[in-house]
């Protein structure tokens, strides 16, 4: 048994040869436009119950810190990594939809509503300032396209990951947006971009250096077996 990573790290930047499609460079060409923060929402189900809240509380909280993003001069991008395909019946899309007629000033609030590859998020989140990730895979998407990410916890998952990059403070517990204090806590992140930055680039390069010789060892084995 061995220590492995997440594989969304090991996702390849293709700096080289990366051809934008027409809705990557539309979203890339609006995150130039003004300072941007990500966000990646959610349906609750079936982790509402468990976490004493509903649907709706978890709506009108996650537009508080949206409308605190704005007040602070960003504008927001809002991306899902679970659309509506195949057989899966939940799409984040809607939710983010859902947000809108609680946020102070909708023309500053960007729902993506294309299907994007995990590279194609990577660009997107790439050019943004901070991603605040109910998904963690979006968080993890986004640090490993050098964009610092805070991830609402609302399992353990997200704080394990955060502890593994000595960034344990970036994984916040769901009720700190409950009760309203994820707002402050965004607003002071944004005011800490260029040393957390620094940090972030030194972890991850770890993380990734993890996973590719996770995935050595694992091929290695695998050619024994043959």
């Amino acid at each position: 048994m061995e220590h492995g990573v997440d594989t969304a790290w090991l996702v390849d930047h293709h700096t080289e040869d990366f051809t934008a499609s027409y809705a990557v460079q539309h979203w890339l060409d609006v995150a130039a436009q003004q300072k941007t923060v990500a966000i990646t929402l959610r349906e609750l189900a079936p982790f509402d119950k468990r976490l004493g809240t509903t649907q709706q509380a978890y709506e009108k909280a996650f537009a508080g810190v949206v409308n605190r993003i704005l007040d602070e001069g960003y504008q927001v991008i809002a991306l899902s990594t679970c659309t509506g395909i195949d057989s899966y019946n939940k799409d984040d899309r809607m939710v983010a939809l859902n947000l809108r007629q609680h946020i102070s000033d909708p023309a500053r609030y960007h729902v993506v509503m294309d299907e994007l590859n995990d590279l194609e998020m990577g660009k997107i989140l790439g050019a943004c300032e901070l991603t605040v990730g109910t998904r963690l895979h979006s968080a993890i998407i986004s640090m490993n396209f050098s964009t610092p990410a805070i991830a609402i916890n609302y399992e353990h998952k997200s704080a394990g990951i955060m502890q593994q990059l000595g960034l344990p403070e970036m994984a916040i517990d769901i009720r700190h947006l409950l009760d309203g204090s994820l707002q402050a806590m965004v607003a002071d992140t944004l005011g800490q971009l260029p040393a957390l930055n620094a940090q972030l680039n030194e972890a991850v390069s770890r993380e990734r250096q993890a996973g590719m010789q996770m995935v050595q060892s694992v091929l290695e084995r695998i050619g024994e077996v043959k």
